[in-house]
C-alpha cells in the first residue's frame, strides 16, 4: 500500500505546529515531575498512591509520547483531530479533578493530604490548564487543515493507479503524485484527459 501524501504545509504553519508540539512535550515532562514528587514520596513511605495522581502521570506520559510522534511523523488530518480531541478530553478531566481539589479555598479533602505541597499542586493545576489550551489549539490546527487546507482531487489514471493532486495555496504550479511512484504536473494530466476525450 502506498504511503499517504503528507500535507503540503507552509513554513509558518510548520513552525507553529513544531513550537506547539515542543511546548506540549516540555510541559508534559514538567507536569509529570510535579505529580511524580508525591508518588515518589508515597513509594518511600509505603503508602498507597491515590488514583488521581496515577491518572495525572498517565495523561502526562501519553501527551509527551503523542506530541513527540507528531513532531516526526505526518498524520492525516482526521487522525490528528481525533487524537488531539481525545487528549483535550483527558486534560479537561485532569484540570477538573485537580482544580476542584487545589484551586478552591476548601482543602479539607483527604486527597489534599496526599501531597507534600499545596502550592506546588496549584502550580501543577495551572500548567494542566495551559496544557489543555495547547491541545485545543493543536486540535484547532487539525480542523483548520482539514477544512481550509489543501484541495485534494482523486482520480484513476489509465494504468489503474490512484492519484492525489495537491493544489498549493497561493501557488501557480499544481503538482500531483501518482501513488505508483510516478510524478506528473496537473497540466500534463489535464492535457492527457483532454486528448482522450478528443478535445
Amino acid at each position: 500500500m502506498a504511503k499517504p501524501i503528507p500535507p503540503n504545509r507552509g513554513a509558518r504553519t510548520l513552525i507553529i505546529h513544531a513550537v506547539l508540539r515542543i511546548l506540549q512535550i516540555t510541559l508534559a515532562i514538567i507536569i509529570a515531575a510535579l505529580y511524580g514528587i508525591d508518588l515518589a514520596h508515597a513509594t518511600k513511605s509505603h503508602t498507597r498512591a491515590i488514583p488521581s495522581w496515577v491518572y495525572a502521570e498517565f495523561v502526562a506520559a501519553v501527551s509527551a509520547i503523542t506530541s513527540l510522534i507528531y513532531v516526526f511523523v505526518f498524520v492525516r488530518y482526521i487522525v490528528w483531530i481525533l487524537l488531539d480531541g481525545l487528549m483535550v478530553v483527558l486534560w479537561v478531566a485532569q484540570v477538573g479533578v485537580f482544580g476542584s481539589l487545589f484551586i478552591s479555598n476548601d482543602t479539607s479533602s483527604g486527597d489534599v493530604d496526599f501531597t507534600l505541597s499545596v502550592l506546588r499542586m496549584r502550580v501543577a493545576v495551572g500548567l494542566d490548564l495551559v496544557m489543555m489550551v495547547l491541545w485545543v489549539l493543536t486540535a484547532g490546527l487539525g480542523v483548520e487543515g482539514c477544512v481550509w487546507g489543501r484541495k485534494l482531487v482523486s482520480r484513476k489514471d489509465g494504468g489503474g493507479c490512484g492519484m492525489e493532486v495537491i493544489v498549493a495555496d497561493g501557488g501557480d504550479v499544481e503538482t500531483g503524485e501518482i501513488l505508483c511512484g510516478e510524478k506528473e504536473t496537473l497540466a500534463t494530466v489535464v492535457e492527457e484527459e483532454d486528448e482522450g476525450k478528443g478535445v
